[in-house]
């Protein structure tokens, strides 16, 4: 097998067998046991929609229920995974993580469960395949100085200061309320999106860390 077939086998593997994979298979499952998982997605739906048709009204009360809505739905959907994966997260206590990082954990315990029913990657398939990886990926970013989340909160925080001197206005109270709410949802959505997909770039960096990960297990025997 070509080195370029087993990436392609990795990524695969990855894509397919994940925390977010599992719970986009229980949402389309038409099993009794799985209904709850489309519950609560129509219930986040349900919520975001009539937020944002007030919003205009009552933005700031919209805006905290959005919010509320997000990490509720959030809470509901990681304790029924919980019980549908029960035999992991018993076997390697997950339970104990922060919630934030069990789903990394979880992410790739799944990846390696699949890894050792294929059979098909050796312990010397991942040094190679971490290198082949390595070269992949270098380059010069020259952009790195600007993709800081701390330079981007400064800009985005100038252009809001720019934007309003512009229009010649002072700041109000509500201004700054609004924009920490929008602040609040954006976090919020932006913490769903990373949860339930991935970019290339974070994509490779989760695999190489899988496959570190599962590398040292061989080595030690405790895969």
């Amino acid at each position: 097998m070509s080195n370029v077939k087993r990436w392609a086998y990795i990524n695969k593997t990855f894509k397919n067998h994940s925390r977010s994979a599992v719970i986009k298979k229980y949402v389309k499952s038409n099993k009794k046991e799985h209904r709850e998982y489309r519950y609560y997605l129509a219930f986040f739906l349900g919520v975001s929609i009539v937020a944002v048709f007030f919003s205009y009204q009552y933005f700031y009360v919209t805006s905290v229920i959005m919010f509320a809505a997000s990490f509720i739905s959030y809470l509901l959907v990681e304790k029924k995974l919980s019980k549908d994966l029960s035999s992991l997260y018993e076997q390697h206590d997950l339970g104990d993580y922060h919630f934030s990082e069990r789903a990394r954990q979880l992410s790739y315990l799944l990846f390696k469960e699949q890894l050792d029913k294929d059979s098909k990657i050796k312990s010397e398939d991942i040094t190679v395949l971490l290198k082949w990886n390595d070269i992949n990926n270098e380059k010069v970013d020259r952009m790195i100085f600007f993709k800081s989340k701390y330079i981007l909160m400064i800009v985005t925080a100038l252009l809001a200061l720019t934007i309003q001197h512009l229009q010649g206005q002072e700041f109000s109270t509500d201004f700054l309320i609004a924009i920490f709410y929008m602040a609040l949802i954006l976090l919020m959505l932006s913490f769903f999106i990373f949860d339930f997909s991935s970019f290339p770039k974070d994509r490779n960096l989760q695999i190489t860390r899988f496959l570190k990960w599962y590398e040292i297990e061989k080595n030690t025997n405790t895969v």
